[in-house]
């Protein structure tokens, strides 16, 4: 498995903002870790070849879950760098 960190550029409300990206590979398999705020969201594809988000560490987080409206954000910019 192999890992690398980036910064993820997203427009969202007319603001530019930026999110912690960790790339991780397991085989053929990406996954896509993006810190927002306390939260990390992995986002992978499912059957469809569509990305879903997934909160990583469910069972311990206690805070305020990402803006539907801003992971919908994130998924467009995800989907752009398969193009």
């Amino acid at each position: 498995m192999s890992e690398e960190n980036h910064i993820l550029p997203v427009t969202y409300r007319g603001q530019e903002l930026e999110f912690p990206l960790q790339i991780l590979q397991t085989g053929y398999t990406l996954k896509f870790v993006v810190t927002i705020g306390e939260a990390k969201m992995i986002f992978e594809k499912d059957d469809q070849g569509e990305y879903r988000a997934i909160l990583a560490e469910a069972e311990t987080y206690k805070g305020k879950m990402p803006e539907q409206g801003l992971l919908a954000a994130i998924h467009e910019v995800l989907q752009s760098l398969d193009s």
